[in-house]
């Protein structure tokens, strides 16, 4: 998980950071607030996001290390192809949001709002979900080492096309996850949710 960032007293803008020269560090933004625009080549480092919002933002090449968003909204943002290491998400809003493609290492979303997120064809590598809103979120074509959900609502899900020998989903809701019979060997789920899940592959249970 991210070390603490240590940032220095700024009233740096985030509107007028220029395309391919997005390069900022020990940085805090406070809320500040981004609606359709498109951020270019955005490397961010040592930097945390406090109370921002990002609607419809489409980060291009989007580079983070060591950074924390912070009760922050990225609604409906493109972020396909990210490059993410040691990042945190607290308590943030990120529904709609597009992750697909992405690399995430070491990062963590902690009591985040996700629902109808994309990670499609992502990579993690120890990657944290806690208590978190994952509903319809889409985790299919995933590639993941050390990938753990905490009292997390998956419900609706799509884990289809992933792997999931070895995932844990005991403590988390994941009523109609779209999983395929395939998949499952080796899911490590409580008994009572066997059930959800021969559901979900279309057995019925009389």
């Amino acid at each position: 998980m991210p070390a603490n960032v240590t940032v220095n007293e700024t009233d740096a803008q985030l509107n007028q950071i220029e395309p391919e020269e997005a390069f900022s560090q020990n940085q805090c933004f406070d809320t500040q607030q981004l609606e359709q625009e498109e951020f270019v080549g955005s490397y961010f480092k040592e930097v945390i996001f406090k109370n921002c919002v990002f609607n419809e933002i489409n980060f291009v090449r989007l580079s983070l290390h060591n950074v924390i968003f912070d009760h922050c909204e990225l609604l409906n943002s493109e972020l396909i192809g990210a490059g993410m290491q040691r990042v945190e998400f607290q308590n943030c809003k990120l529904t709609g949001s597009n992750f697909a493609d992405s690399v995430l290492q070491d990062c963590l979303f902690d009591n985040c709002k996700a629902d109808y997120t994309s990670f499609s064809g992502a990579k993690f590598k120890r990657l944290n979900f806690l208590s978190s809103n994952l509903m319809s979120a889409d985790f299919s074509f995933l590639n993941w080492q050390q990938l753990e959900f905490t009292d997390c609502q998956l419900m609706a899900a799509n884990f289809l096309s992933t792997r999931l020998t070895k995932l844990k989903l005991k403590s988390n809701q994941i009523d109609s996850v779209k999983v395929t019979a395939q998949s499952l060997a080796g899911l490590i789920v409580a008994p009572e949710q066997a059930v959800d899940l021969l559901l979900a592959i279309g057995v019925k249970v009389d």
